[in-house]
């Protein structure tokens, strides 16, 4: 009975839910006509400059958040890109990590230096509900968010920026939110039916990939083009998880998932 009620609760699901296609890869080839917005944490960038570069110019609303600010200007620096030419459209965060000459340099660029003390929440969370005003201020849908965050050396801002993945939903309801790190990128896939383009390099390099059931049980999750699929399983911490997982070779992933899901993939080498 406990599997019949599984196999019911996703066949009713794949039959009343529209399937959501990904393929957020584009946004590091430039190859999309989205509207998009960059918001920049105060983690060390470490992706392709190329690629941080391309989406910078190409957002429609820029930011970088609190120390994020002095991580931006160095990283411009280091990479001889004149950052004048577009500086960031706001500055959030409690200002408690930016230099004070960071600040005062932007600012007298044109970037909106916006105060954000409350601290019941994080400098992401709040940068996004920034990025949600300025967007209805502009009169104008944001598709995408790419936060820029290295994966690595804090794990409570790591658990920090998934809980705001999960708040994005109420923030920035319309629009996909996407961490963006120099080997991963990992963005929140809610129920539904799900499909996710996969680059034949990613494919051949057999490059990781993973679903982590965070925040809430996944009762029921099926899916085809991984190696080693999930067929109408629950998904929990303190039982199954999928990491380290990896690809079948099909140019697609399936997934159809009864709760919200974790959904990371490597982007290591992609480029190369």
């Amino acid at each position: 009975w406990h599997f019949f009620t599984k196999w019911f609760s996703m066949k009713k699901l794949t039959n009343s839910v529209a399937t959501l296609q990904w393929n957020p890869i584009k946004y590091l080839s430039g190859q999309y006509t989205e509207n998009i917005g960059i918001v920049v944490l105060n983690r060390p960038i470490k992706a392709r400059p190329d690629d941080i570069i391309s989406l910078w110019k190409n957002a429609i609303i820029r930011v970088t958040v609190d120390g994020g600010t002095d991580r931006w200007l160095s990283f411009t620096k280091q990479n001889n890109y004149d950052c004048t030419l577009v500086p960031p459209d706001m500055i959030t965060g409690d200002m408690d990590s930016i230099q004070p000459q960071t600040k005062e340099y932007f600012m007298n660029l044109g970037s909106e230096i916006i105060y954000t003390p409350d601290q019941c929440e994080t400098d992401f969370t709040k940068a996004l509900q920034q990025v949600s005003a300025k967007a209805e201020s502009l009169s104008v849908k944001l598709d995408a968010v790419i936060a820029v965050a290295e994966t690595s050396g804090r794990m409570d801002q790591i658990m920090s920026n998934v809980n705001t993945l999960y708040k994005a939903l109420h923030i920035l309801p319309n629009t996909d939110i996407f961490i963006l790190s120099s080997a991963s990128i990992s963005w929140l896939l809610q129920p539904g039916h799900h499909t996710i383009d996969i680059p034949q390099k990613l494919i051949a390099d057999q490059a990781w990939c993973a679903l982590i059931p965070i925040g809430t049980k996944c009762k029921c999750i099926t899916t085809t083009g991984l190696k080693w699929n999930l067929t109408n399983h629950s998904m929990e911490f303190g039982a199954m998880v999928s990491t380290s997982n990896t690809y079948d070779g099909a140019p697609v992933v399936t997934i159809n998932n009864s709760d919200p899901i974790l959904w990371s993939m490597s982007t290591k080498n992609l480029n190369s």
